[in-house]
């Protein structure tokens, strides 16, 4: 059913939480182009509000978590001097104010995650494709088990760090796979 319009245009922007509390944030923006975005929004189901804006500017972003336990990690933007560069920043936001989170252990851009800011599940993502995966406990990045299949962008998560489920991704990658807390194992292949 078609719904309030988010209130700004943007590309691989990521967001968290179920459909009646939920926030959209970072992004690309088209103008000017290119912009990389911090803006923030949330949405109660029928309407989106101005919320923070995120203290680093980020596409290609990854989120998880809610409306008022959000984190990303991640993402692309001008560190490293490129406009496409890959981020190590980690932000979470608490409902009132986006703060800075331990930095991951190497840039990543891209890539999926799932979980919530003390039990969150980092995987995929570039440089290139790739199958590394990382676990955050809510101050420390730890390596986890790696994905049967490489992906590199817009990687469905779903579910905890313990019981989680990844599908799809760039490039054209139709494997899903479950997560137990150590390893992961190929489940049916999505139709498209």
């Amino acid at each position: 059913t078609s719904s309030g319009s988010i209130p700004y245009s943007s590309r691989d922007p990521d967001g968290a939480g179920p459909q009646t509390a939920g926030i959209v944030f970072g992004g690309q923006t088209t103008t000017p182009e290119p912009s990389r975005s911090n803006t923030s929004v949330t949405y109660d189901g029928s309407a989106w509000t101005s919320a923070p804006s995120m203290n680093t500017r980020r596409r290609s972003v990854t989120g998880s978590g809610t409306q008022t336990a959000a984190i990303t990690a991640g993402g692309a933007g001008l560190a490293g001097g490129s406009p496409e560069g890959p981020m190590a920043n980690t932000e979470s936001y608490n409902g009132s104010s986006w703060i800075n989170e331990t930095a991951l252990p190497s840039p990543k851009s891209g890539g999926g995650q799932l979980g919530s800011e003390t039990t969150l599940l980092r995987f995929g993502g570039g440089p290139g494709t790739q199958t590394a995966t990382l676990d955050y406990d809510g101050s420390a990045w730890t390596a986890g088990g790696n994905l049967n299949t490489a992906r590199e962008s817009s990687i469905g998560g779903a579910g905890t760090s313990s019981l989680g489920l990844v599908f799809g991704g760039g490039p054209s990658i139709v494997a899903t796979e479950s997560y137990d807390g150590t390893s992961f194992t190929s489940g049916a292949n999505m139709s498209t």
